[in-house]
């Protein structure tokens, strides 16, 4: 599977976050239909908006940085992939509602 392309991603994840979008800022999101690029913007918009609520980052710095931010969260992400076997990384998680 082909590298995912970063600063597609981070924009993604930012305009989420600022849009506080339900599809992938909601407990349970319904991920029905999700290609890898939803999951990757889920991840990264999630850790952000978290870090936000914990006070990590102040909405002046978010503001400021925003893509540096979920660049970061890339770099995590991508981190995290490589130290997944692959049988795992096939199949995301599932959740019950």
């Amino acid at each position: 599977m082909p590298e995912p392309d970063k600063s597609k991603l981070a924009q993604l994840s930012k305009d989420a976050v600022n849009s506080r979008n339900p599809k992938y800022l909601v407990y349970h999101p319904d991920k029905t239909g999700w290609t890898s690029e939803d999951h990757h913007v889920r991840f990264m918009a999630t850790v952000i908006s978290d870090n936000l609520l914990k006070g990590l980052w102040g909405e002046s710095e978010w503001k400021k940085k925003s893509i540096e931010i979920a660049k970061a969260m890339y770099e995590v992400l991508s981190y995290l992939r490589a130290t997944v076997p692959a049988s795992l990384d096939a199949n995301p998680p599932v959740y019950d509602g």
